[in-house]
């Protein structure tokens, strides 16, 4: 298998903290799909794209992420709601907050303030409802918790100066936990 990726990716960076985690063996090609978007196997040209030993291709980091999951034996986490709640939790800060990232590369005169005000509510409302909700970390390192620890690092690469730490000490708590795991560590963007 073959994953085709961006190492600022954070979706990417969901599917190779599993491709660890799970000690699968795939080949990574990472890409610059910005300025090259035909680079990648993807009819989207979007990563991550994971292509099979067949050659045919998968892409979007759940799906990936369920395949590579399946091959180890833990597609049993596709049905584990609150695993797949906080999985959608995860995911959504990182469409937020890639979002949000986006409309502050166009030049100033054409970015919406209205979707820059919604995009950063939505990643507020949703690390402070962690803040509540999320359970100290009990070891279980499933794809909701990789998901968020993609967002969150994310959050830290592109977004730093909303300081998400701020007022969430039990979120701050949880991501120092689990960004000491070997896969988070490895697969930490570029300085």
């Amino acid at each position: 298998m073959k994953l085709y990726y961006s190492p600022t990716s954070p979706y990417a960076r969901k599917a190779r903290i599993v491709i660890l985690e799970c000690g699968q063996s795939v080949e990574l090609q990472a890409e610059n799909v910005i300025d090259h978007p035909d680079s990648v196997p993807n009819p989207l040209n979007k990563v991550p794209c994971l292509v099979l030993d067949d050659g045919s291709t998968l892409f979007d980091s759940p799906v990936i992420c369920g395949y590579l999951l399946a091959q180890v034996g833990r597609a049993d986490e596709s049905t584990d709601w609150t695993a797949r709640r906080l999985e959608a939790m995860g995911d959504g800060i990182m469409d937020a907050a890639f979002s949000l990232v986006m409309e502050t590369k166009r030049p100033e005169a054409q970015q919406s303030d209205f979707w820059k005000a919604r995009w950063q509510a939505a990643i507020l409302g949703a690390l402070d409802e962690l803040e509540t909700t999320l359970p100290e970390f009990s070891g279980q390192f499933g794809l909701g918790e990789v998901s968020l620890a993609a967002a969150l690092g994310y959050l830290d690469f592109r977004l730093g100066h909303m300081a998400w730490r701020e007022n969430r000490p039990r979120l701050e708590s949880w991501f120092a936990t689990v960004a000491e795991r070997s896969s988070v560590k490895e697969t930490r963007p570029p300085d």
